[in-house]
C-alpha cells in the first residue's frame, strides 16, 4: 500500500497511477460547498446564546478600541462589591479591579471586529457560513493528502459534514469552533511531506505555526495541535535554523493577541482569563470557587444602598466566580462518555475501521499517523478532565478520525484483493472475502434506519461500498488498484447522493429569528423602555439578556445573577437611582407579582406595569426558547416612592 502523506502530492495520484475522474470529484466537491453554504446561510439566526454575546460584544468592543466592556452591570458591581471578583452577564465576562473582562479568548472576536469593520456589523451573522464553507474544502485537501486520493478526500468532508457530531448545529450562529478546525486542520495539512520535496520549507513552516498560534489565539485549548504540527515538524527532520526561526516568530506572532489580552485583563500573559476552570485540578470535590456559587442562595452580605454608595472603602468578599471546572477526578465518568461519542457519531463499522486504520498507520505510515492518532488520543483523554463529554470538545478528534475510517475501510479491500497477503492461495483469500461479506451484510440489516440523524445513511453507503470493493477483489485476475478505485468511487458517490437528499429535504427553510425580528424588538424597546436603563430578565424564559444587552441601549441584568451578587431587590433599586438608571422588569405576570408584594419593597417602591406582553409576542421583546412556545410576560417599571429619591437616605438591603 502506498503511504497516503507521501504519496499525496500535487498529481492527486492513486494506487497503481493517475487517479480516474479526479475532476468529476472536485466539481462534486465545489457543489457540496455551496450546498453547505446555502444550508448554513438559510439557518443562520441572529438569537444570541452566552457564547455568540460574549463573541460579538467582545468585537464591538474590539472596534471601539476597548478590551474592557462598559456595562451597568460592572458600575453595581463596582459599588456593590468593591474590589471583588466575580462573574457578569452570564458568565461571559468577569469584574476584576473594577472592569469587565471577557472569559474568551480574542482571537475568534478580532475577525468578527475585522469583518464589521469592512462589511458592516450584520457580516458578522455571515462569518460562520463561509468558514463551514471552508471547512470541506481544508477536510478534504487534509484527507487527500493522507489517503492519496481525491475520491476518499471528498468522503471524509462529506461524512463529517453529515454524521451527528454537531458541526452544522455550531456553524449557524457566531461560534469559534469551525473557523478554529480550519485554520488547525490547515496548519497540520501544511506539515505534511509532498512527494519529491522532503525538505520542509521556511515559508510553508512559517504559515503552519502562524496559524496553529491564531487559532491558539481563538481557543486555548487549541494547543494540543501543536502534537500533531510537533511530531510532523520532527518527522521532516529539518533543523535549519532559517526553518526554526521562522516557525518560532510565526506561532509567537499568532498567540501574541492572547498574550497581550491576558496581560491586560489578568495581570501575566500566560494566565488567560479563564484559568479558575484550573484552580481544582487535582481536587476531588467541586473548587472553591465552583462551591462559593452553589451556596451564594444562603449567603448574606453586611452590605446595604448606604455602604454600597459611600466611601467607606472597599470590603473583602467571596470568591463569586464559577470555575474548578477541569479536575482529574472528571476522568473516571467523562472519559467513558466521551469515547461513546464515537460509536454515536460514526457508528460501531466506523469506530472498528477507524482502529483498524490507526493500527495501519502507525505500522506503516509515520506521517499519518503523526497527523491524526496523537491528537484523537491526546484530546479525547485531554476533555475527559472536564465536567462532562461534550463532542464540541472533541470536534477536532472526531473530524481526524474520519480519514482514520476511510483508511481502515480502504485497506480492507487492499487485502482481499492482495494475492501477496494470501500467498497467491485463491481459494483462502474468497473464503476471507466471504466472511467479510457475511460481517457486513450481518451489520446493514442490523442498521438502525430510525434514528433521525443522516448516520444510518452513511453507515449504509460505506458497507455498500466495502461489499463492491471486496466483491470486485475476490475476482481472478483483478488488480487491488482497480478494487480501491472502484471502492473509493461509489462511497464518495454515494455519499454524494445521501448529502443532497438529507439537506435538499430540509433546504429553504429560514431561523426563526432573524434581522426583521431583531429590528421589531428594538423598536419595542426604544418605544417603552429609556436608554441607559437597567432590565432585570430571567433565563428561564430563554436568553433575553444577552440579546437586550447586544441589540439595544438598555442594561440587562438576570436575576440568577441576582443571587449569586447576593443583591437584593431592595438595594437593586437604590442602586439604579444612584447611577441615575431606570430599573425595569421584564418578567412573568407572577414574578412581577413578588417584587410588588415583598414586604421590604412595599413602603420603598412602587411597580408600574407598562406593557403586557402575549405569549405570541415573546420573540418582539427577545424572549425564545426551546422549552416553550410563548409565555405570559410584564414590561415593568420599578421606581422609588416619593421621598426616597436620594438613595443614600435608604437604609438596609432588605430582603430577596
Amino acid at each position: 500500500m502506498e503511504s497516503g502523506a507521501g504519496g499525496g502530492d500535487g498529481t492527486l495520484r492513486g494506487p497503481g497511477g493517475p487517479e480516474p475522474a479526479r475532476r468529476v470529484a472536485i466539481a462534486l466537491g465545489f457543489a457540496a460547498v455551496v450546498v453547505v453554504f446555502a444550508w448554513v446561510q438559510a439557518r443562520t439566526s441572529w438569537y444570541l446564546a452566552i457564547d455568540q454575546f460574549g463573541y460579538l460584544s467582545f468585537a464591538r468592543d474590539l472596534t471601539a478600541g476597548r478590551v474592557d466592556h462598559p456595562s451597568a452591570a460592572a458600575e453595581i458591581l463596582a459599588l456593590f462589591l468593591p474590589g471583588a471578583t466575580a462573574d457578569a452577564l452570564g458568565q461571559t465576562y468577569v469584574m476584576r479591579d473594577g472592569a469587565l473582562y471577557s472569559r474568551y479568548a480574542p482571537g475568534f472576536p478580532l475577525l468578527l471586529a475585522l469583518t464589521s469593520g469592512l462589511f458592516g456589523e450584520p457580516a458578522v451573522h455571515e462569518f460562520n457560513a463561509f468558514a463551514m464553507a471552508a471547512l470541506l474544502p481544508v477536510i478534504a485537501w487534509l484527507s487527500r493528502r493522507l489517503l492519496g486520493s481525491a475520491w476518499l478526500g471528498l468522503g471524509a468532508a462529506l461524512l463529517v459534514t453529515m454524521l451527528p457530531n454537531q458541526l452544522l448545529l455550531w456553524s449557524i450562529s457566531p461560534l469559534r469552533d469551525i473557523p478554529c478546525h480550519v485554520l488547525t486542520l490547515s496548519a497540520v495539512a501544511l506539515m505534511l511531506p509532498r512527494r519529491g520535496r522532503e525538505e520542509l520549507g521556511a515559508g510553508r513552516a512559517a504559515v503552519a505555526f502562524f496559524l496553529l498560534g491564531f487559532s491558539v489565539s481563538m481557543r486555548v485549548d487549541a494547543v494540543l495541535y501543536l502534537v500533531p504540527v510537533g511530531l510532523l515538524f520532527l518527522l521532516r527532520g529539518t533543523w535549519r535554523p532559517a526553518v526554526l526561526a521562522s516557525g518560532a516568530l510565526a506561532f509567537l506572532l499568532g498567540v501574541m493577541p492572547l498574550l497581550v489580552y491576558n496581560a491586560l485583563a489578568t495581570g501575566n500573559p500566560l494566565v488567560p482569563t479563564q484559568a479558575m476552570e484550573f484552580d481544582s485540578v487535582l481536587s476531588r470535590v467541586p473548587g472553591a470557587a465552583l462551591e462559593a456559587g452553589r451556596r451564594l442562595a444562603e449567603i448574606v452580605l453586611p452590605v446595604d444602598a448606604i455602604a454600597a454608595v459611600d466611601k467607606s472603602g472597599p470590603r473583602q468578599f467571596r470568591q463569586l466566580v464559577q470555575g474548578g471546572g477541569f479536575r482529574l477526578a472528571h476522568l473516571q465518568t467523562s472519559l467513558l462518555g466521551n469515547l461513546d461519542l464515537f460509536p454515536t457519531v460514526f457508528g460501531w463499522l466506523g469506530v472498528f475501521l477507524g482502529c483498524l486504520g490507526a493500527l495501519f498507520a502507525v505500522a506503516r505510515d509515520r506521517a499519518f499517523a503523526a497527523a491524526t492518532v496523537p491528537y484523537v488520543v491526546v484530546a479525547t483523554v485531554f476533555y475527559s478532565f472536564w465536567t462532562r463529554p461534550d463532542s464540541r470538545y472533541l470536534a477536532g478528534a472526531l473530524l481526524l478520525f474520519a480519514p482514520l475510517v476511510l483508511c481502515g475501510a480502504r485497506l480492507v479491500v487492499e487485502v482481499v484483493a492482495s494475492k501477496a497477503f494470501f500467498r497467491r492461495q485463491q481459494a483462502l483469500r474468497v473464503a476471507f472475502g466471504f466472511v467479510l461479506l457475511g460481517g457486513l451484510g450481518w451489520y446493514g440489516v442490523s442498521i438502525d434506519f430510525d434514528d433521525v440523524s443522516a448516520r444510518p445513511w452513511c453507515e449504509s453507503v460505506l458497507v455498500g461500498a466495502l461489499v463492491c470493493g471486496i466483491c470486485l477483489g475476490m475476482a481472478r485476475d483483478r488488480a487491488a488498484a482497480l478494487a480501491v478505485r472502484v471502492f473509493a468511487i461509489l462511497l464518495a458517490l454515494g455519499l454524494v447522493g445521501v448529502f443532497g437528499w438529507r439537506t435538499g429535504r430540509s433546504l429553504g427553510t429560514q431561523a426563526s429569528f432573524q434581522a426583521e425580528q431583531v429590528a421589531q424588538a428594538q423598536e419595542n424597546f426604544a418605544r417603552w423602555v429609556p436608554p441607559g436603563s437597567i432590565v432585570y430578565t430571567s433565563y428561564r424564559y430563554g436568553r433575553p439578556a444577552e440579546n437586550i444587552n447586544y441589540y439595544t441601549d438598555s442594561h440587562a441584568i438576570y436575576l440568577e445573577e441576582m443571587l449569586r451578587w447576593s443583591l437584593s431587590h431592595r438595594t437593586a433599586i437604590a442602586l439604579g437611582a444612584h447611577l441615575g438608571r431606570e430599573t425595569w422588569l421584564l418578567v412573568t405576570p407572577d414574578e412581577a407579582l413578588r417584587w410588588r408584594d415583598n414586604p421590604f419593597l412595599r413602603n420603598f417602591a412602587e411597580l408600574e406595569v407598562v406593557r403586557q406582553i402575549s405569549p405570541a409576542e415573546n420573540r418582539s421583546y427577545f424572549v425564545a426558547s426551546p422549552r416553550h412556545r410563548g409565555i405570559p410576560l410584564v414590561l415593568a417599571r420599578m421606581s422609588l416612592r416619593k421621598g426616597l429619591r436620594n438613595p443614600g437616605a435608604v437604609s438596609g438591603a432588605g430582603s430577596r
